[in-house]
């Protein structure tokens, strides 16, 4: 199948569902999603432009008495891009699969989930500002976890809303870990790596705060995880992160935007003695239909053992966005890394659709 064909059949698995709602009652069925196209050209010598299609569908049946399935549907480059190439080797999977039981003040739920571990890799402002947190995040887990609302369980509203998180899992080794129409691979037991064990050996545990008296637009997360393996001499991956947002609403109409999140990883990918601390701090400013953004990020590798690794590496980056229409945007962005002594410059466009 070619790109283009490729790309089709997004659009397709985009626009089925909601054709089925128009004829199904509202209350049972529910979609929403996002459709990005990103441009990116590195510039200088040996300059290299990418394409990519990055496309989110969340879809969820409510079955009754507070019972529901739940799923989330990407459609990706599942390739690394190593020159130039427009809409190449993207691939569609199920990033979550789950049943799902909600009550007053709790959650549960099991199936293909995606643990809470950190929020900068979904909530850092700009067109690159969350490309290093994406390293330490949790998708794709086999297992099951609940969500506590601590204020409405415990009467501990008086004090901000604080939701607990907790879930046990492992990598998933099903059809599922592979990928339509470009193939990334059916994962296995003996492929090895963090999470990728038998049984359910790993976890993840994580506590959010809101609306605390006082803390006007600050929020917090915190959480810690432990990653097992069973195959060969690979380590018990240990994880924290911490962070803490702001929001404010400024004269003359402007708004205001900050995240801090700092994360730290003892084992890295299994490897004894192999620790990385990434780092993340952003900042927006909007007014009506216009945002600027800054980020800074930070990535230090420490490997006791002497082995190869990835060296350390800092990145800043500027972006322009522009709110279209209800749901449509555009956004332009810049970024600077600088690895191993050298530096390189990338400059991006990104056009986004959101629904539901």
């Amino acid at each position: 199948m070619t790109a283009w064909g490729r790309f089709c059949a997004c659009i397709m698995a985009l626009i089925a569902p909601n054709l089925v709602m128009a004829q199904d009652q509202p209350s049972r069925f529910y979609a929403a999603g996002a459709v990005e196209f990103q441009y990116d050209i590195q510039a200088g010598s040996g300059s290299i432009s990418t394409l990519s299609n990055t496309s989110e569908l969340a879809l969820g049946m409510r079955i009754g008495n507070g019972f529901s399935i739940e799923s989330t549907l990407i459609y990706e480059p599942v390739r690394g891009a190593s020159s130039t190439q427009y809409l190449a080797a993207h691939g569609l999977y199920a990033e979550t699969l789950m049943l799902q039981y909600t009550g007053d003040n709790f959650t549960v739920f099991a199936g293909k989930i995606d643990p809470v571990f950190g929020l900068a890799w979904d909530l850092a402002p700009g067109l690159y500002g969350t490309e290093f947190a994406k390293e330490y995040q949790l998708t794709e887990r086999v297992g099951f976890g609940a969500d506590i609302n601590l204020g409405g369980a415990f009467g501990a509203g008086k004090h901000g809303e604080h939701i607990l998180s907790a879930s046990l899992y492992r990598s998933d080794t099903s059809f599922l870990s592979d990928s339509l129409f470009t193939r990334r691979g059916h994962v296995h037991h003996d492929d090895g790596g963090t999470a990728n064990t038998q049984g359910l050996s790993s976890f993840a545990i994580a506590l959010d705060g809101m609306e605390i008296p006082g803390l006007s637009g600050f929020a917090y997360h915190i959480a810690v995880r432990s990653q097992g393996s069973d195959v060969g001499n690979a380590r018990r991956e240990k994880g924290v992160v911490g962070g803490i947002t702001y929001d404010h609403e400024m004269r003359a109409g402007y708004e205001m935007a900050l995240i801090a999140e700092a994360s730290h990883i003892w084992h890295a990918d299994g490897q004894l003695h192999h620790e990385v601390t990434i780092g993340t701090l952003g900042a927006m400013v909007s007014k009506k239909d216009w945002s600027v953004s800054a980020d800074y990020l930070s990535r230090t590798v420490n490997n006791k053992m002497g082995l190869p690794g990835s060296p350390d590496s800092h990145q800043i980056q500027l972006s322009v966005g522009h709110n279209l229409a209800h749901n449509l945007a555009l956004e332009a962005g810049w970024k600077r890394i600088s690895q191993s002594g050298s530096n390189a410059n990338v400059f991006g466009m990104l056009f986004s659709f959101t629904f539901g």
